[in-house]
């Protein structure tokens, strides 16, 4: 066979299995995509619901035209980019749970299409000597099947979307060091990220300082480009900056980070004045020095090996709890796939643990860690670490020892892969129905039926935010209840949705109702004087909401 035939068959090869790995990682991403999750959750909801009324009003649910900066939704001020394409999505197959989720998945799944490519550019970008195409199959093969990428992409998630954005921009940034004009789709879809998700507005930043540095001499042969594609990107973030910049687009960030923790300040001060306010002890117990340890504390949360091989996130939304964040024998590749690389491949190893320890790094200004959706940023370089692990491994072994080695392997990784299939689909819909706020979907679609026969509905906002639920599951027409609605905005920014046409909200004691009344509370907390109609249960059978009458 001549070298030139011997070339197209091997590419020919690439082609099939990588066809075989985008089949696989659809599947896992849009099977019972509408059934599992069991309830959208309440952001699901409002993405969705303010995407259906872009659709038909062009208006937010508050009644804002168009938003570009922001949509303001509960108070948290949501990016836009999610929205819009849910809109599109909508658009194309209605409004639905499957339309909602279907830009993630899609998204998931070009992120694994995308990752092999992005793994031959990093081959010749660091003229990598030691790994093939073999290993960029691996890589797309092991974030297709990946615990932590899969669960993410089947909501939607706006860090699984700002992933996406992330891993084009930097495949077209480093198509951009040979062919300049590249940078300039770059920076598009950088920029498209900022407007995504907030942990990117501060990744990305560091990330562009990075990129700058690892490939200086590239870009100075396009300082043309590089000019220009700053120009643009300014362009394109400007709109974003008052928003940024402004009170209500600081107070995300403030809800949740770590430095307004006013226990820091307190120990700090304790400690000071317990040392009579000398000097040194101004220095030692400095409320910065307790800030710094506090985020180190967090972000080396996110090494815990429980969080990483075998619980995963505490929160269920981010993980089935019965596996971590990679299967268990990726623990193997990790650390082999650390050191073969950094021996081997020096200037490619550090660019990949310089993406992957920035990526925890918004995180860890945040009170909850360790955390899989802030730092779903830094994928897929666990992915690649792992999978040029399971490369070199594999090149140790000759002859016979090559199959024996791969069986092994397979026959461990078969039986992870189906023991997290088994818990998703089986035990996780049930365990983890009331995290995914079932009971208001519930109550959402039974109340359709008893809507006619009352003057009011009174809804418990015991699990979050009902009013969406109500929205999204009844496809409320978005124009009646711009006009209708009535919102309050507390001091904090955050907006609450008090009533819409028969739907009431809020405590029962300091809600007006009136004629008939429909009450859906939590368990055991239906007044005594009301008549008790039905229970509405989670999947796993335990109460969830009771619904009386009045």
């Amino acid at each position: 066979m001549s070298r030139l035939s011997q070339k197209f068959q091997e590419k020919n090869t690439t082609i099939i299995w990588l066809f075989l790995i985008i089949a696989l990682a659809t599947v896992l991403r849009f099977y019972h995509l509408d059934l599992n999750p069991s309830s959208l959750s309440w952001d699901e909801a409002s993405i969705g619901y303010n995407a259906y009324s872009i659709t038909r009003t062009l208006k937010d649910e508050h009644g804002r035209f168009l938003p570009y900066d922001y949509f303001a939704a509960f108070g948290d001020y949501k990016p836009p980019v999610s929205i819009y394409l849910t809109a599109l999505s909508i658009k194309l197959f209605g409004f639905s749970t499957w339309a909602i989720r279907f830009p993630s998945a899609f998204l998931g799944v070009l992120t694994v299409l995308l990752t092999f490519f992005l793994c031959e550019e990093l081959r010749r970008h660091f003229n990598v000597k030691t790994l093939t195409s073999n290993f960029s199959l691996l890589a797309s093969f092991v974030l297709a099947i990946s615990p932590w990428h899969t669960l993410l992409s089947r909501a939607e998630f706006e860090a699984n979307i700002a992933t996406f954005l992330i891993v084009l921009g930097l495949l077209l940034f480093l198509k951009g060091l040979k062919k300049g004009w590249y940078l300039l789709f770059a920076m598009t879809s950088f920029a498209a990220a900022i407007y995504t998700f907030n942990s990117a507005r501060l990744f990305l930043p560091l990330f562009a300082i990075g990129l700058a540095v690892f490939t200086w001499k590239d870009l100075w042969q396009k300082k043309k480009f590089v000019v220009l594609s700053l120009i643009l990107g300014f362009i394109v973030l400007l709109p974003l900056l008052p928003h940024l910049l402004s009170p209500l687009g600081r107070l995300r960030f403030q809800e949740v980070n770590i430095f307004t923790d006013a226990s820091v300040v307190e120990k700090s001060n304790a400690r000071i004045a317990a040392d009579n306010n000398v000097w040194w002890s101004k220095i030692i117990n400095n409320r910065r020095i307790g800030y710094s340890l506090l985020f180190l504390e967090r972000y080396f949360d996110h090494f815990n090996t429980d969080y990483l091989f075998f619980t995963g996130d505490i929160n269920p939304k981010f993980s089935t709890r019965t596996n971590g964040q990679f299967f268990l024998i990726e623990v193997i590749f990790l650390i082999c796939g650390t050191y073969f690389l950094w021996k081997k491949e020096k200037k490619l190893t550090a660019f990949l643990f310089f993406w992957l320890l920035i990526g925890l790094i918004p995180a860890s200004t945040a009170r909850e860690t360790p955390h899989a959706l802030r730092t779903e940023i830094s994928l897929p370089t666990w992915q690649l670490i792992s999978s040029a692990g399971l490369y070199y491994l594999y090149s140790l072994f000759h002859g016979r020892g090559k199959k024996i080695f791969a069986g092994f392997l397979a026959v461990i990784l078969f039986w992870e892969f189906t023991l997290y299939l088994h818990n998703y689909y089986v035990h996780y819909p049930k365990e983890y129905s009331q995290d995914w706020e079932y009971g208001y979907k519930l109550a959402a679609e039974k109340t359709m039926s008893y809507k006619d026969k009352y003057d009011t509905i009174w809804v418990s906002e015991k699990y979050g935010r009902p009013y969406i639920f109500f929205l999204t599951y009844q496809k409320y027409d978005p124009a009646k209840f711009q006009t209708e609605a009535k919102v309050t905005i507390d001091s904090f920014g955050f907006y609450h949705v008090e009533a819409f046409d028969k739907y009431v909200f809020g405590s029962l004691g300091k809600a007006k109702l009136s004629g008939k009344t429909l009450l859906i509370d939590a368990p055991d907390e239906i007044p005594a004087s009301a008549h008790k109609i039905e229970d509405l249960n989670f999947l796993s059978g335990e109460k969830a909401l009771e619904i009386a009458e009045l």
